[in-house]
């Protein structure tokens, strides 16, 4: 979470990192 969390307040626009990351949450919330 804390990695999707920075790029989040790094890039808010970029929807291409928030898209690849949020794979990843769905891993960690599993």
């Amino acid at each position: 979470m804390s990695a999707l969390r920075r790029s989040a307040k790094d890039k808010p626009n970029s929807k291409p990192t928030f898209t690849g990351s949020y794979p990843l949450l769905l891993t960690v919330a599993n």
